[in-house]
């Protein structure tokens, strides 16, 4: 007898703890399903648009986004994907085009975009390669025309355009170049003819 109650109380203890969820829309339609431990999310959840179409796969601990997670757009192609590390996004996140070509691509750290981060066009050539720091853009960065030559190249510090920036035309001759402290522009700016010629700009 004392078994049969050991058992029956770990098999309620189980029932009050982990329970089988489900959430819906206003409609009826399924909106989110998973387990619940404590009334807080746990392990494995689906998510879904109101069409029953799969709008995410997530991870839970403790009721906060735990391990990888995946989101999906209408047409159920994978749209982003990420790492959530105590309730915060760590490491390698993507965001990927509907044909399922990489759109974007880099690292967080303690939630915040860290070190340098790749764009892409739905061509898959570079739309832009950037660095960042605590979240800002901070470093080198790149910009492209869609055809793979270079369009804009300088440096951010603390999401401010500072130093010697260049800008170039489609066909990869330069067009302008000159300099910035604070995102404001100083000093003497340039604009280049295609022949290389150049001439003062003034603002």
């Amino acid at each position: 007898m004392r078994y049969l109650f050991y058992f029956f109380l770990i098999f309620s203890t189980n029932l009050i703890f982990a329970q089988n969820s489900k959430e819906f829309y206003d409609n009826g339609a399924l909106k989110a399903e998973g387990e619940l431990t404590e009334n807080l999310r746990e392990g494995f959840w689906i998510t879904y648009y109101p069409d029953s179409t799969i709008s995410a796969h997530e991870y839970y601990k403790n009721g906060e986004l735990e391990g990888i997670c995946k989101y999906y757009d209408f047409d159920g192609n994978l749209q982003h994907i990420e790492r959530w590390e105590n309730g915060l996004l760590e490491g390698r996140a993507s965001d990927f085009y509907p044909d399922g070509q990489l759109k974007k691509t880099g690292i967080y750290n303690n939630g915040l975009n860290e070190g340098e981060w790749y764009f892409y066009f739905e061509n898959s050539c570079l739309r832009q390669i950037g660095n960042y720091k605590n979240g800002l853009p901070n470093g080198d960065w790149y910009i492209f025309h869609e055809n793979g030559n270079l369009y804009q190249k300088g440096q951010f510090i603390n999401n401010k355009e500072n130093g010697l920036w260049r800008f170039y035309r489609e066909d990869g001759s330069l067009e302008f170049e000159g300099s910035y402290k604070d995102a404001e522009r100083i000093g003497t700016w340039y604009q280049y003819n295609k022949k290389g010629k150049r001439k003062t700009l003034k603002f």
